[in-house]
């Protein structure tokens, strides 16, 4: 005879504490009454996404219940800044037929034929609800009123952010109030306890579980910032899938051809441009949007987006006034009354995915982008229905050091004293601006952004 906590040991080691064990295989005993909606939340670096993660290999691992055996388990992921499968910007919901067994940068989903797919997303423009909390409740509200509809019968993990004091906090408990989960679970940090009384007031009849936080290290290996950089990188590199294996290309951004978007009256492939947040002014967006992240958004027709309750109206039909730049004729939806651009209706858009623009072309008046986003998928875009969203995130200083990293390696790795190697003057955008040669930082590079420069 076993005792119970050898019992625990033979089923679970250290690292996976028996309450967590609980948490994990309690949604599973439910599936024959009414599928499990469970809800994950808590501070930054408690383990919350890693609860999530297991809780859904759970439930797709489970073996057959009273419903039948289950094999698709959805994923409503609203944290924007440490997504599990999507680029980090967007929240969204995943339909997942296979277990997750590895950090969200091995596992970056734009292939319509994986066993893990987007059912619907919506870009934020952020890595966090700050910018705009109420549009990120109005995009996660309209995420969970689809699964209602849609896949109602199905299990669901719903993953949030990791932002509890303050508005994160107030954030969370609207989410709580109004998502309809079964189960909520609450990764505790000691050093926050003022936020349990308001979660457990908004949770009402909705049990509520307490989980010891499980930190893995004092500091983290990697920052948030880094972690989101590195999943950006493997969003951008994917080669496809080839024999049921996710494939990437190593080679720098700078050596792929580009999609060529035109924007002109004449050749236009998109309806607009939009920027979330601060508006810079119309004279400062081809500036602005050379070499920068943005996000391709459909808007829907009313016929097609309507996924909302019988007892509630249908949403406006979408009318988007649209301007056009005077230096660089850019077409852009102007700025509201307020001083910046309204979001897009997350009940009549959505977002296919995210693509880098990698120069403009003036004369020709096209932009060049790169996206992993399938070529079938961008040839059925409507170009009255398209828009390029720019959100308020940093350039992406990763794509710009690339072509350095791949010429170093090419050339000998790393250079006397650790710096970068070689010659800027190689680089078509970097410039050395301090002294060089005393070690890695020590010479500050000034990025100049993509120029369209064709690479054989």
């Amino acid at each position: 005879m076993v005792s119970d906590d050898g019992f625990k040991r033979q089923l679970f080691p250290l690292e996976i504490p028996w309450k967590w064990h609980q948490a994990i295989t309690a949604p599973a005993l439910m599936l024959g009454d009414k599928p499990p909606r469970v809800m994950v939340c808590g501070p930054k670096g408690t383990g919350k996404s890693t609860l999530a993660r297991l809780m859904v290999n759970r439930l797709l691992t489970a073996g057959p219940s009273p419903n039948g055996l289950i094999d698709s388990v959805f994923l409503l992921d609203l944290d924007p800044g440490q997504p599990e499968y999507s680029p980090p910007g967007q929240v969204s919901l995943l339909l997942l037929q296979q277990p997750n067994f590895g950090p969200p940068f091995s596992h970056p989903i734009t292939d319509v034929t994986r066993p893990v797919r987007t059912m619907r997303a919506h870009a934020l423009g952020s890595t966090s609800p700050k910018e705009d909390p109420d549009h990120f409740l109005r995009c996660a509200f309209n995420l969970m009123n689809y699964f209602d509809i849609i896949l109602p019968r199905s299990p669901l993990v719903v993953n949030t952010p990791g932002w509890v004091v303050g508005t994160g906090g107030d954030i969370l408990v609207q989410l709580i109030k109004n998502l309809d989960v079964s189960e909520i679970c609450y990764t505790k940090d000691d050093e926050k306890p003022q936020i349990l009384q308001a979660l457990t007031q908004a949770a009402g009849n909705k049990p509520i579980r307490i989980l010891p936080s499980q930190q893995t290290c004092a500091v983290a290996p990697r920052s948030a910032a880094e972690l989101r950089d590195m999943q950006m990188l493997s969003y951008f590199h994917q080669a496809g899938v080839r024999t049921g294996h996710l494939h990437w290309d190593a080679s720098p951004l700078t050596h792929k051809k580009p999609y060529i978007v035109g924007y002109g009256e004449r050749n236009s492939a998109i309806l607009g441009v939009m920027c979330y947040g601060d508006w810079p002014g119309a004279e400062y967006l081809s500036t602005l949007l050379d070499g920068s992240l943005v996000s391709i958004a459909v808007i829907e027709d009313v016929e097609e987006a309507g996924n909302y309750p019988d007892d509630a109206s249908p949403p406006p039909p979408v009318q988007l006034t649209v301007s056009r730049a005077e230096s660089s004729d850019i077409p852009y939806i102007p700025p509201g009354a307020a001083g910046f651009v309204e979001p897009l209706n997350p009940l009549t858009s959505h977002t296919i995915g995210q693509a880098l623009i990698r120069g403009i072309d003036l004369e020709n008046k096209a932009f060049h982008i790169l996206t992993p986003v399938p070529a079938v998928t961008l040839a059925s875009l409507d170009p009255v229905k398209t828009v390029l969203i720019k959100g308020t995130d940093a350039a992406p200083g990763w794509a710009y050091m690339e072509e350095v990293a791949w010429r170093n390696a090419r050339e000998g790795g790393l250079g006397a004293g650790g710096d970068i190697g070689g010659s800027t003057e190689k680089q078509p955008w970097l410039q050395e601006i301090g002294p060089g040669g005393r070690g890695a930082g020590a010479a500050p590079l000034r990025t100049r952004r993509f120029r369209g420069v064709e690479r054989s």
